[in-house]
């Protein structure tokens, strides 16, 4: 088979993004024809159809979204090689790196930390949010490098899953939600205000199990994907929430925040998806290495009792 041209790729990568020709060629300064026609070129090679007509547009097919994973990894390496080009070293390694919108933003600093500050070559990190299945699909594909996730499984036979950490969990409130579940007796969670994360999520099936196993129910006043949105509501007192330990201290005298109780016997165990054939092996090992430092559960004891 005769390899794609780079413009090809580069016409697929675009429609992908936009969803149509007519943005596809906007972005490229070309014609909706030309970009038609290296897109036609591309599925000629292919022997494959890689774009179909949706409402309003173009989406991928599967077979395009596999070829799309690749571009992106081509016009990266591409990129790359301009800059080193233009600059005379080739010293900037860049590990692309997937958060699971579950996850605390600042657990995930403290893990990726390592990888920033080494004696070695200089290293970019490229990070990208989103759910754990969104972000399983790009490492699989090729077009991340980790993913760090509360999800246990591979995405793929290609991607290697490594145990993080372990870290429990405590229920946090503001300073005048918590003054008011002061004085609301042993019982106080039943009817209290509470934010959740999304259903399906490990850590929201774990709460609702530990919620049920202790027969209490508090009041759901809002469920959400990202967890910095979430403390965002909580901070405006919005209502009460489960946060992991390794981030309480934090929590508390960073962002004003009161644990009100530690959740006994429920732990969530935090993981790293790794591609097997990632050129960003050794930046990954040092994230491996320090990992469990990161997990410190050193925190206030807690404001309320649980019955």
């Amino acid at each position: 088979m005769q390899l794609p041209h780079l413009p090809g790729l580069l016409a697929l990568h675009h429609t992908a993004s936009l969803g149509s020709l007519e943005g596809a060629a906007a972005s490229l300064k070309q014609r909706p024809e030309d970009v038609r026609l290296r897109l036609d070129r591309l599925e000629a090679a292919y022997g494959n159809a890689l774009v179909a007509p949706t409402e309003g547009g173009l989406s991928l097919t599967p077979e395009g979204q596999v070829v799309e994973g690749y571009a992106q990894r081509i016009l990266g390496l591409a990129r790359e090689a301009h800059r080193a080009v233009r600059t005379g070293t080739d010293d900037v390694e860049q590990v692309r790196v997937g958060v699971a919108d579950v996850l605390p933003k600042v657990l995930a600093w403290r893990l990726l930390s390592p990888i920033r500050c080494s004696s070695g070559p200089r290293v970019a990190l490229r990070c990208t949010a989103g759910t754990t299945e969104q972000l399983d699909q790009l490492v699989a594909l090729g077009a991340l490098d980790l993913v760090l996730s509360d999800v246990g499984r591979p995405a793929a036979p290609t991607v290697d899953v490594v145990l993080l950490g372990t870290t429990g969990l405590s229920l946090f409130a503001s300073r005048g939600l918590a003054d008011q579940l002061v004085g609301r007796g042993p019982r106080w969670l039943d009817g209290a205000p509470m934010l959740l994360p999304a259903p399906g999520t490990r850590l929201r099936l774990a709460l609702d199990g530990w919620l049920a196993d202790h027969f209490l129910q508090p009041q759901v006043v809002g469920e959400f994907a990202d967890s910095a949105l979430l403390k965002a509501f909580a901070a405006e007192g919005a209502g009460f929430f489960a946060m992991h330990d390794a981030v309480g201290r934090h929590l508390q005298s960073q962002r004003g925040f009161v644990r009100l109780a530690g959740l006994s016997g429920l732990k969530q165990r935090l993981y790293a998806h790794i591609r097997s054939d990632s050129r960003s092996q050794a930046a990954i090992d040092r994230l491996l290495l320090h990992a469990p430092a990161a997990f410190n559960e050193d925190h206030e004891s807690g404001l309320l009792p649980i019955e």
